[in-house]
């Protein structure tokens, strides 16, 4: 999946993407990837909320707590809708954004 969605993910950002494996465990794989890479933002991208474990698990405010911005894209099954948090620990799963 990373080999077809990283070119396409670079070509709509306009600069390059790269995608990260980690933990099973969607909080751990974020806190390693923040602590490893040193990433600006993270994009926590889910199902819709009645689908989605992430949202259950409250992913996005766990990754604000580990201080950087998140901006929420959530899939609609006919496109997605985002939200961004105005800064880190606001209120507000996945790629990071150096």
């Amino acid at each position: 999946m990373l080999e077809i969605a990283c070119p396409l993910l670079s070509e709509a950002a306009g600069s390059r993407v790269r995608g990260l494996v980690g933990s099973h465990d969607p909080v751990a794989a974020v806190e390693d990837a923040l602590n490893m890479h040193g990433f600006d933002e993270a994009i926590v991208s889910t199902l819709p909320a009645h689908l989605s474990r992430w949202l259950r698990l409250d992913l996005p405010s766990k990754v604000e707590g580990m201080g950087v911005p998140v901006t929420r894209v959530v899939g609609t099954g006919l496109g997605a809708s985002r939200e961004r948090s105005v800064g880190a620990g606001s209120p507000g799963s996945g790629l990071l954004v150096r």
